[in-house]
């Protein structure tokens, strides 16, 4: 089983493109509520910094190279390309500034609602059914399908739990998807369930 050198608040930085699914098997080996650490009996925690982080720190150095590379050759040629550096700097700043903040979200099973916080803020309370975990796909340029596991809800973030795989046929049998409130008698007969295995 490979570790995922991506802990704690990085988890969620995943920078494996090929067999994400085995990926996700070893992390849920791993820890059976990632991304979630348990807090307390029917309490789930998860703090992360988005992805958004290193990508935007990738496109600042590249567009910096590029710059130094672009203005140090004689020939600059018949077009003036130092826009196009200067504004991918400054979008890299922009995805760094506005994702540095560190996220945390909160499942409490046994209040029955879920909290949102940025940067220690809470930004949004809501209960346990806004909130799922999903398959969701999108094609290539030549019409294949990929699928991504996904958590989403209302007033959250999109946050990437597999990188996008061919395989969508692996069933959970340990999480439950709603989109209405939960009936007196679902919730009896969900009350064990873990939150996010798979």
């Amino acid at each position: 089983m490979s570790v995922s050198p991506f802990k704690g608040s990085f988890a969620l930085w995943n920078l494996n493109y090929f067999n994400s699914e085995k990926k996700l098997s070893d992390k849920l080996q791993e820890n059976k509520f990632f991304p979630f650490q348990v807090q307390q009996p029917k309490v789930f925690v998860m703090e992360y910094y988005k992805d958004m982080v290193w990508k935007g720190a990738l496109l600042f150095v590249i567009s910096l190279v590029g710059t130094v590379f672009y203005f140090r050759t004689e020939k600059q040629g018949s077009q003036d390309f130092s826009v196009l550096f200067v504004y991918a700097m400054v979008t890299g700043m922009w995805l760094i500034a506005s994702n540095m903040n560190k996220r945390r979200l909160i499942i409490n099973h046994a209040k029955e609602y879920y909290q949102f916080y940025i940067k220690g803020i809470l930004w949004h309370e809501g209960p346990l059914h806004q909130i799922y975990v999903r398959i969701v796909a999108q094609k290539d340029a030549y019409g294949k399908l990929f699928y991504s596991l996904i958590i989403n809800g209302y007033h959250l973030e999109v946050l990437t739990l597999s990188n996008l795989s061919e395989k969508y046929e692996d069933v959970s049998t340990r999480h439950v998807i709603r989109h209405t409130a939960p009936t007196k008698e679902e919730e009896e007969e969900v009350e064990n369930t873990d939150i996010i295995s798979v």
